[in-house]
């Protein structure tokens, strides 16, 4: 539940908001995530207009939500989307066998 304050932060879930001129790629932040122990990923996207700057502050100071970044090139959030589930799939990568089980969302 991330409507709970900071002071109740659940450790194994991070919260990543995608920008554009984030310091980090995401990439980055998901490989920071599983070293973190990281067992759930929330990505926080806008539409064609962006994240007005309040919403980004409150994402960034009520619920911890770190910046990322997906290149300097402007994508579609449909294109986002793909891209995100690629990177995830590829840094949570399952064995076969279990399939059913582990990565960030199971």
């Amino acid at each position: 539940d991330l409507s709970r304050g900071e002071d109740e932060e659940q450790p194994n879930v991070r919260l990543l908001l995608l920008v554009e001129d984030a310091p980090r790629t995401a990439e980055e932040e998901l490989q920071a995530a599983q070293v973190d122990g990281c067992t759930r990923v929330v990505f926080v996207l806008g539409d064609h207009s962006g994240l007005g700057p309040g919403e980004l502050e409150l994402l960034q100071s009520r619920f911890g939500a770190r910046p990322a970044s997906l290149g300097t090139v402007p994508l579609l959030t449909s294109q986002c989307i793909v891209v995100l589930h690629h990177l995830i799939d590829r840094a949570w990568a399952v064995p076969a066998k279990d399939a059913n089980s582990g990565g960030p969302n199971k």
